[in-house]
C-alpha cells in the first residue's frame, strides 16, 4: 500500500474547492441581505419625480428598517399603524406630509408604549438619521419641496440613496463606522451647534424669553433642535387654520415665508426658516395668515433671542 503525501501544495489545492464555496456562500448571503434591504426599503418608500427620494423619506423608512431589523416583523407592524397615524396629523392641506415628524413622533410613541428601551430608540433614531445623508450638510434632513440651487432640498435616486444608507448601516454593524449621537430626545448636539437645555426650557442663554403667549402656544425659536435654523411654532387653537407664515422687516417687506414642516410638540404647527435668528435683520414681524382671511401679528425685536 503506497501512502499518499501531502505536500504544502498539495494541501492547499485541496482546500481551494473548499475556499471557493464558502467564499460564494458568504458572497450569496451578502446578496440577500442587499436584496432583502432593498425589498424592504422599496416596499416603504415612494419616491417622486426622476424616482428620487429625499432624506426625509429615507429617515422615515430607515427607523421601520431598524425596528425591523432589531425586533422582528411583529414590532413593524405596530410602528407602522402609530406612523400612519402621525402621518395623517402631519399632512398639511396641499397633501405635503412632513414625513420627519411624522417618524420622529412614531418612534417617540413607540418608545413610551415600552415597545423600545430609551437606548434603542436613540440608537435607532442616530443610525436612521445619520444613514439618510444625502448631501454635505450632516446636521440636517431636507426634503425634496423647492427650486433650483435650494440648500434646504437633498435628493437622490432611489437605487444611489438605499446603496448609500446600506453603506452606512454596514459600516455601523460591523463596528468600523459610528453614527453620530442624535438622542430622540433632543439633547444637544455641540457639532451643529444647537441650544442646549437650559435654552430649550426657556433661557435664550444672552437674556430672559420675552412673554408673549405663554407656554404651548406661540413659540419663536432662533436655532431649532434639528437645523440650528428658525422655526416658529404657532399656538395650538390655529392648528389646521394657517395658510402661510412669513417673516417682514421693519418697513414691512416681506423676507422669507416659512416652510410647512408638520405638527408637534403640543399639536402645534412648525413652520422653518433658512438661517438662524442671528442672520435676521431686528423688529422682525411674524405674520401668521389664516384660511379665514384673518392675520396674527408677533413681534420680534431680536430674532437671536428666543420668544415665546
Amino acid at each position: 500500500m503506497v501512502q499518499e503525501l501531502h505536500t504544502p501544495a498539495t494541501r492547499i489545492a485541496s482546500f481551494q474547492p473548499l475556499a471557493r464555496t464558502v467564499a460564494r456562500a458568504t458572497d450569496d448571503k451578502s446578496t440577500s441581505a442587499v436584496d432583502d434591504f432593498n425589498k424592504l426599503m422599496q416596499d416603504i418608500l415612494s419616491p417622486g419625480a426622476g424616482n428620487k427620494v429625499s432624506e426625509e423619506d429615507l429617515f422615515a423608512g430607515l427607523i421601520q428598517e431598524r425596528i425591523k431589523a432589531l425586533k422582528g416583523d411583529d414590532a413593524l407592524t405596530k410602528f407602522k399603524a402609530l406612523f400612519d397615524e402621525e402621518a395623517g396629523k402631519n399632512t398639511k392641506a396641499d397633501g405635503y406630509v412632513a414625513v420627519e415628524e411624522a417618524a420622529r413622533n412614531a418612534l417617540k410613541r413607540f418608545v413610551a408604549g415600552g415597545n423600545l428601551t430609551k437606548e434603542e430608540g436613540d440608537k435607532i433614531h442616530s443610525e436612521a438619521f445619520s444613514a439618510a445623508q444625502l448631501d454635505d450638510n450632516k446636521q440636517a434632513l431636507f426634503d425634496s419641496r423647492g427650486g433650483k440651487n435650494d440648500p434646504t432640498m437633498a435628493v437622490e435616486t432611489m437605487e444611489k440613496a438605499l446603496i448609500m444608507a446600506k453603506t452606512k448601516l454596514d459600516a455601523f454593524g460591523a463596528g468600523t463606522e459610528k453614527a453620530e449621537e442624535n438622542k430622540l430626545d433632543g439633547e444637544y448636539n455641540p457639532r451643529a451647534g444647537m441650544a442646549s437645555t437650559s435654552q430649550r426650557s426657556g433661557s435664550t442663554g444672552t437674556g430672559p424669553s420675552t412673554p408673549m403667549d405663554g407656554p404651548e402656544n406661540f413659540l419663536f425659536k432662533p436655532q431649532s433642535d434639528s437645523d440650528g435654523r428658525v422655526v416658529i411654532l404657532l399656538p395650538k387653537n390655529l392648528t389646521g387654520d394657517v395658510k402661510d407664515v412669513v417673516l417682514k422687516n421693519r418697513r414691512g417687506k416681506e423676507i422669507e415665508e416659512g416652510m410647512y414642516r408638520g405638527i408637534g410638540n403640543g399639536d402645534r404647527e412648525h413652520f422653518r426658516f433658512r438661517s438662524p435668528g442671528q442672520d435676521y435683520p431686528k423688529n422682525l414681524t411674524v405674520e401668521v395668515h389664516l384660511k379665514n382671511g384673518e392675520t396674527k401679528t408677533y413681534k420680534i425685536p431680536d430674532p437671536s433671542k428666543r420668544y415665546d
